[in-house]
């Protein structure tokens, strides 16, 4: 029996509290594998983290490609719309219009009749003269213009149809105007004005 002199004695060996004084044993971290059984390993460190760079790169040359083929798509619509032959035309027509060439705007429509004085009339070149030296007369002649729309619209049997508008300028005054044109084969023509 060894004495501890910071440890309270009682003449038969066990401290004051009733029990007595066993040496510490240091208990078994896991319990003993059976025959058959795999061991449990002493200590368990788990897997690495899998990185997700891969699944990042990914993603962004998923959404990389699909904002570029948006963009393309907006440009290629806003390419067409405005490179389009009835845009082209109805520049053509009013160039013609405004060097007071009217012979050369004739040829750009396709139209049947002419509105004159309320009454519909069989649409001649000489006719579509009259009717545009009377409007310069009376209104002045176009100074200037500006297309601000094109609208494509859709096939039909005989071609494809488009509505442009354009701002005109007469005397210093801007009407706004829609042309009406349809494709004819190759070709565009115009055939409603709502305002000369």
């Amino acid at each position: 029996m060894s004495y501890d002199p910071g440890q309270p004695q009682t003449p038969n060996g066990q401290s004051p509290y009733g029990q007595s004084q066993q040496p510490y044993e240091q208990p078994q971290p896991y319990p003993q594998s059976q025959p058959g059984v795999p061991p449990i390993p002493q200590s368990y460190a788990p897997p690495p983290k899998k990185s997700r760079r891969k699944l990042w790169i990914t993603l962004g040359i998923i959404l990389g490609v699909i904002l570029l083929l948006f963009i393309g798509g907006i440009v290629a619509i806003v390419a067409v719309v405005n490179n389009s032959p009835a845009k082209t035309v109805t520049q053509q027509y009013y160039d013609a219009v405004k060097s007071q060439n009217y012979a050369q705007a004739y040829s750009y429509l396709d139209i049947q009749t002419l509105t004159v004085n309320g009454q519909q009339q069989q649409a001649t070149q000489a006719l579509y003269t009259e009717i545009a030296q009377v409007i310069d007369q009376q209104a002045g002649k176009v100074t200037d213009y500006t297309i601000t729309g094109v609208e494509l619209g859709s096939s039909t049997s005989s071609g494809s149809l488009a509505t442009v508008t354009v701002n005109v300028t007469r005397n210093g005054k801007t009407q706004e105007v829609h042309v009406q044109l349809k494709q004819e084969g190759n070709d565009w023509k115009i055939i409603s004005i709502d305002h000369l």
